[in-house]
């Protein structure tokens, strides 16, 4: 961790807050009661929670995605067609994503089924939820999970069905029912990048290999802070010379 700060506060201390990037927008923030910056070690923190989070969430949504793929013929099949109509064998680029909205609903679909495990809030005032009188400050867990699994705004919800984000489908989705990055003031500042990181090493996986699972080797949801795969052992083949 002493390795990690000293490189995250190398980058601060040169950092000028004058680009269009991340860490200017904090380097740039103010208090909205003081009008004070963050301080030193405010930012690093910051940064060193937005390393964290932007890496590991990212390859446990990966993971899911290709157990999804593995464990649904017919999903795979739509999104290797597409894959494969829009970059061959090639790796795929930002450029490419527009044309590929299929495997942008198989990721959709994957945060959906497998999201954060619980998230908290705060709040601010004395409210009522669900009949319950919360005072100021009480901290309060949901789950995401829940939610996304709920009948009420899903149908079959423990199916994995990407078209149900098809823009006709998807508009009957309530708001705050799709909540994999959260909503509002906290909302993951970095949920469009996680999508595009997602699709991209996603579609140039399965331009050239189809990840098979291990018999006998069955994979559920385990929590640890998120929700991991307990396992995933898989067999890659190359798409052009194994069936």
């Amino acid at each position: 961790m002493a390795h990690v700060h000293r490189v995250v506060d190398d980058v601060v201390d040169s950092a000028r807050g004058d680009r269009d990037d991340l860490l200017s927008a904090l380097l740039d923030a103010r208090d909205e009661s003081t009008g004070a910056a963050m301080d030193r070690q405010q930012v690093r923190d910051e940064v060193v929670t937005l390393l964290t989070a932007g890496t590991e969430t990212t390859g446990i949504a990966l993971s899911w995605l290709v157990h999804e793929l593995a464990a649904n013929a017919e999903v795979e099949r739509r999104a290797h067609a597409e894959v494969d109509d829009v970059l061959g064998r090639r790796a795929a680029t930002v450029d490419d994503l527009p044309r590929l909205p299929y495997l942008h609903r198989v990721i959709t679909e994957v945060l959906r089924r497998h999201p954060l495990w619980l998230m908290l809030r705060r709040a601010n005032t004395s409210v009522s939820l669900g009949g319950v009188r919360l005072p100021a400050g009480t901290e309060v867990g949901f789950s995401p999970h829940a939610l996304h699994h709920d009948p009420r705004y899903y149908d079959d919800p423990a199916r994995f069905d990407p078209d149900r984000w098809l823009p006709e489908r998807a508009a009957a989705v309530p708001k705050g029912a799709y909540v994999p990055f959260a909503v509002g003031l906290h909302h993951c500042p970095g949920h469009a990048f996680a999508h595009l990181e997602i699709a991209i090493v996603a579609a140039t996986l399965a331009s050239r290999w189809r990840l098979v699972p291990v018999p006998g080797e069955p994979v559920r949801p385990k929590v640890i802070g998120l929700l991991y795969p307990n396992r995933l052992p898989m067999t890659v083949r190359h798409r052009r010379s194994a069936p």
